[in-house]
């Protein structure tokens, strides 16, 4: 992982893959940055693909990271350390569409 800056806050992103590692309380610091006054929810929890392999946790091996979804969007959060893994284009989707009304059609 290498250290990216992003509003003051350093994010760890995958040199290989584009990966952005957020530590639990970083996303949400990132979000207030850059969207100020928006509100970011943890989602909810998605099925497990049992075809697909479950990536580890970079903080706790030990974990799996489970599938989670924010409006549309997905991520990955590990069980014991609530870390979240996001790939780098769903990290700007997600800063694009802090703050602005779920549509729940």
């Amino acid at each position: 992982m290498a250290p990216e800056a992003r509003a003051g806050i350093v994010l760890d992103r995958c040199p290989v893959c584009g990966t952005v590692w957020c530590d639990r309380t970083e996303l949400a610091a990132v979000v207030a940055a850059e969207r100020p006054g928006a509100l970011l929810g943890w989602g909810r929890r998605r099925p497990v693909d049992a075809a697909r392999a479950t990536p580890r946790c970079p903080r706790d091996p030990g974990a799996g990271l489970e599938p989670w979804d924010l409006d549309g969007v997905p991520f990955r959060r590990c069980p014991t350390c609530r870390g979240i893994a996001i790939a780098g284009e769903d990290l700007q989707r997600l800063l694009l569409q802090a703050g602005k009304p779920a549509d729940h059609r």
